[in-house]
């Protein structure tokens, strides 16, 4: 399944295997805008770079009357001399999880899968560095070994010296440096796919085999219609008015429900049937209110086998909702601990008899009133990685919910969620009107035979299982078989002075 079939449409038909190679540029192409900016902003307020050292070089660059990119990266770089590296590699990963893991844009990650499941190769080649583009390659199962940008140099006590390996990732050095990963893992410009926004890829645009523009520049796009190069427009995920109001009735739609339930106990209903009322009504009419679509396969599976341990991979603060959405009646969820202080839904989970538990220690003994609610019953809603998930890669599966399973005797039925993030990212309270969000429900697994040893095995197989359902784990893209070429001289690595 493809959110965007259109979109993806020349790659799923088109050739298939690792002679392939899709290029992505990284800011305007994977991510929405630039992503220095957020960097630079996070920089200076966690005190990691010093404002006045920036503003000095910008001021520089200014005066000297230099333009274009490679001029304000050559400042930019300078400006890091003496600061530590490993300061830089955590400073990336926050910047991820506060600004880029909310930008990445849907249509991308659509054609990276689309492009891993014919078993392409993908590389990022941009003009960032490596602590802006690999932890977004790590969160789109793109290899670091597959990310092609500018490298900076570090001296033996792990800091800057202002220096940078040549060439750099801009211009012809995007060319350069393609071409040099070719020759050492394999294949020819003309198999490859190049994606970027900009005029100033130019140089690597003319050679590759299939050249896209992705909402181009003024300069590119005029280009592109000289070239007849395919341009494609990426939707924008900028919440808008509608999102504002979407998000408001979502809200008053979750409270909604929950007077919907506490009318059924004043019709003389149980607190039970009052909570399945609740929940029901939540799940039914929440995603309709915000504007956001439910596309589900194999809604039969959780139909056939109930009650059951329902896991599912965690993206969103919205994934509740799904789930709600999804299983209708008789279940609870399990939750961690803090949630239970969410001044906004801790309240209402409690009320519907969710069972928190700590996600660091505390062992399988705290999960007693989980399998006394299987037992009675219920299903169980777990999602097993215990925390939200980097984007879409789900991170490690714990064994806590393979137990409950196992100790109760009732199928565990997997539910792949493959983009709620794109409706509700993550730090993010406003949702994305307009967004479909595509759900598979896989076959329930029979957990009465496991062996209490093998739980962690059998969670890691699962979390396999995700990854292929979900494009991380594509066909095998084996280096093409060709030796190695040496670098020519205009391709070696080289230091800038």
């Amino acid at each position: 399944m493809s959110l965007f079939p259109a979109l993806t449409h020349e790659v799923d038909v088109g050739p298939e295997g690792p002679a392939q190679v899709a290029f992505f540029d990284l800011d305007r192409t994977l991510v929405q805008g630039y992503s220095v900016l957020p960097f630079l902003v996070e920089g200076v307020a966690t005190g990691v770079l010093r404002p006045g050292r920036l503003l000095t070089q910008a001021q520089a660059l200014l005066e000297s009357g230099r333009g274009g990119l490679g001029a304000l990266l050559e400042q930019l770089i300078q400006s890091l001399r003496g600061e530590r590296e490993a300061d830089l590699l955590a400073l990336g990963e926050r910047v991820f999880d506060r600004h880029l893991s909310a930008r990445i844009h849907p249509e991308a990650r659509a054609l990276v899968r689309a492009h891993r499941q014919r078993g392409h190769r993908v590389v990022i080649v941009t003009s960032a560095t490596r602590y802006q583009a690999e932890p977004v390659a790590r969160a789109l199962g793109i290899a670091v070994e597959d990310v092609l940008c500018t490298r900076l140099v570090v001296d033996e006590q792990g800091r800057f010296t202002g220096r940078w390996y040549l060439p750099g990732c801009w211009n012809e050095g995007k060319r350069i440096l393609a071409r040099a990963w070719l020759r050492r893992h394999g294949g020819a410009l003309a198999d490859c796919w190049f994606y970027t926004d900009s005029h100033e890829d130019e140089p690597l645009l003319e050679r590759v085999g299939r050249p896209r523009v992705v909402d181009p520049d003024a300069r590119l796009l005029a280009r592109a219609g000289r070239e007849n190069w395919p341009v494609l427009r990426f939707r924008g995920l900028r919440p808008n008015a509608e999102s504002l109001v979407r998000t408001g009735l979502s809200l008053t739609g979750f409270y909604g429900s929950a007077m919907a339930g506490a009318g059924r106990l004043l019709r003389g209903g149980t607190v039970k049937e009052a909570l399945g009322e609740a929940v029901s009504t939540w799940g039914r009419i929440g995603l309709p209110l915000a504007g956001v679509g439910l596309r589900v396969t194999g809604q039969q599976y959780l139909e056939a086998a109930r009650p059951a341990v329902v896991v599912f991979n965690h993206q969103s603060a919205l994934d509740a909702l799904i789930i709600a959405r999804l299983l209708r009646r008789d279940f609870t969820g399990l939750c961690k601990r803090e949630l239970e202080r969410d001044p906004l839904f801790g309240a209402a989970f409690r009320a519907a008899g969710a069972i928190f538990v700590d996600r660091e220690g505390g062992g399988f003994g705290q999960l007693r009133p989980a399998l006394e609610a299987l037992n009675a019953g219920q299903s169980l809603a777990i999602a097993p990685e215990g925390t939200r998930s980097r984007a879409t890669l789900p991170g490690p599966f714990k064994r806590g919910a393979f137990y409950l399973a196992q100790r109760a005797r009732v199928p565990l039925i997997p539910v792949v969620i493959h983009n709620a993030v794109d409706a509700l990212p993550r730090g993010s309270f406003m949702l994305r009107a307009g967004t479909t969000i595509e759900v598979e429900i896989l076959p329930p697994i029979d957990a009465s035979t496991w062996a209490p040893r093998q739980l962690q095995r059998h969670a890691d197989d699962l979390r396999e299982r995700y990854l292929q359902v979900l494009g991380f784990a594509g066909p095998p893209a084996t280096l093409l078989e060709q030796p190695a070429a040496a670098l020519s001289p205009t391709e070696s690595i080289l230091l800038a002075s």
